[in-house]
């Protein structure tokens, strides 16, 4: 059981951060429709995500990540996003 609450705090760590991810995009396409979707979808993911982390006495580091972004009309731009990782002790 213990394995598998792990993985399900793992998942919920990739899925923040490909939300995240999309939000960043989103947000430089000035897709307000894609964005809203993506930054409630992150949100919920991130309060259970937290949630868990606590009651499993993990610690979560928070960050950021670049991803480099080209529209055809604007020249390329590196984007920022949040992202976020599980710390093990020991």
């Amino acid at each position: 059981m213990k394995e598998y609450i792990e993985l399900m705090l793992k998942q919920m760590a990739d899925d923040f951060n490909r939300y995240s991810k999309s939000v960043a995009l989103s947000y430089a396409e000035e897709n307000k429709e894609v964005l809203n979707w993506n930054l409630g979808r992150m949100g919920c993911v991130e309060e259970y995500m937290n949630e868990l982390a606590r009651l499993m006495d993990v610690k979560l580091k928070y960050g950021y990540g670049f991803e480099v972004y080209e529209r055809e009309e604007k020249r390329e731009q590196e984007i920022k996003y949040r992202t976020v990782e599980i710390v093990k002790e020991g």
